[in-house]
């Protein structure tokens, strides 16, 4: 069981301190529908009369735009934030006169919850807080004791969306006094894929050129997207949404996340053959693709199959660009070879290096989130 503890000071008891424990069963990890279980414990060894113990059950979506203060290296200033209670119910776990030791709870999670995640200041978060009300009708509130909700989309139960094949083609003109079509297609068999499943990449050319190929990056865009009512602290009912990007009382934050860098560079040109074919989808579990709907309508999030080769000229250089964009999902289509129970999540942003061939090697940071043991 995981355990979260609070430490709370009672100054009208004889300024005791209390100890309070709440763990969760299952490891604090839920899919929607499940029966949410744990124990409310009290470490204290003495007796205090209440008159009763609540729980305050959360759900809670959270957006933040924010932007940067010119001069001023790590300072943002926040132009609107919005908060939607997912869902908000308060269950009495006991009534009497001492503190019980343990007690028994349990609460039955809403079905089609969104899944936790956090990014950047936005979140989708499950929570429970413990009320104590005392004999003289004082109320002491803990604080809240987070618990995962896990998911993500099931790509076998639309596997004919999500095995459809896709492609991008990108065609410029070589040649500074005659110009001659060159085009790049990229091509992928679908586009469906879960963590550490392999992308087979068709990369084709069509044309001819003389000079070089000095570098090629295969890139996966990870692309958020967070909408917030203008203004400060708003907070609204799941009813009242959802809100739309077009929306003229919205604001929207959109950014770009480098998820996977792989970068092929030679001074002496690279063949256009010998370019890979596939590479795999890291290990470490990147956190789905977010879909905003009417439950779960402020945040979204895509990823981007990026394809880029840049060609020297002379005095300068021409790129390709193709962009394919690709859902992650947890559990694989009905015709892939990865395994088909649905991975899980520790939402802890980790670091990693790219990889390079013939070029360095350096630390960027990005959505990945390390599988839970």
């Amino acid at each position: 069981m995981r355990r979260f503890l609070v430490f709370l000071i009672f100054a009208n008891f004889l300024n005791a301190e209390e100890d309070f424990d709440v763990s969760f069963d299952k490891d604090g990890i839920f899919n929607p529908g499940d029966k949410l279980s744990g124990k409310f414990k009290s470490l204290y060894e003495g007796k205090q009369k209440i008159q009763k113990i609540s729980l305050d059950f959360i759900g809670r979506i959270h957006t933040v735009n924010k932007t940067k203060i010119v001069g001023l290296a790590a300072e943002y200033k926040t132009n609107s934030n919005t908060s939607i209670d997912i869902f908000r119910e308060t269950k009495e776990i006991f009534s009497g006169t001492t503190i019980p030791k343990s007690i028994n709870f349990s609460f039955k999670l809403p079905k089609n919850l969104p899944f936790s995640v956090e990014l950047y200041g936005n979140f989708i978060e499950y929570s429970v807080v413990p009320r104590i009300i005392f004999d003289n009708g004082k109320i002491h509130k803990l604080s809240e004791f987070i618990y995962t909700v896990n998911g993500g989309i099931d790509l076998s139960k639309d596997s004919g969306k999500y095995e459809k094949p896709v492609k991008c083609e990108h065609k410029i003109s070589l040649g500074i006094i005659t110009a001659t079509p060159f085009k790049m297609i990229v091509s992928l068999p679908k586009n469906g894929y879960v963590s550490g499943e392999v992308i087979d990449i068709s990369l084709k050319f069509e044309g001819e050129t003389k000079y070089k190929l000095d570098e090629a990056t295969f890139e996966v865009w990870y692309r958020p997207s967070m909408i917030t009512k203008k203004g400060l602290n708003n907070t609204m009912k799941l009813t009242d949404a959802p809100l739309n990007p077009t929306d003229k009382n919205v604001d929207v934050y959109s950014n770009s996340y480098p998820a996977i860098y792989y970068i092929y560079n030679n001074n002496d040109g690279l063949e256009f053959s010998k370019l890979p074919k596939s590479f795999k989808l890291e290990k470490r579990t990147l956190t789905p693709t977010i879909l905003r709907g009417s439950g779960q309508p402020l945040m979204s999030a895509e990823y981007v199959l990026s394809t880029e080769v840049r060609i020297s000229r002379g005095f300068g250089a021409d790129r390709l660009k193709c962009e394919i964009p690709v859902t992650i999902g947890v559990v694989p289509t009905k015709n892939s070879k990865m395994n088909k129970t649905p991975a899980l999540y520790e939402f802890q942003p980790q670091g990693y290096e790219f990889q390079s061939q013939g070029g360095s090697v350096g630390q960027i940071r990005y959505p990945f989130f390390e599988p839970l043991k």
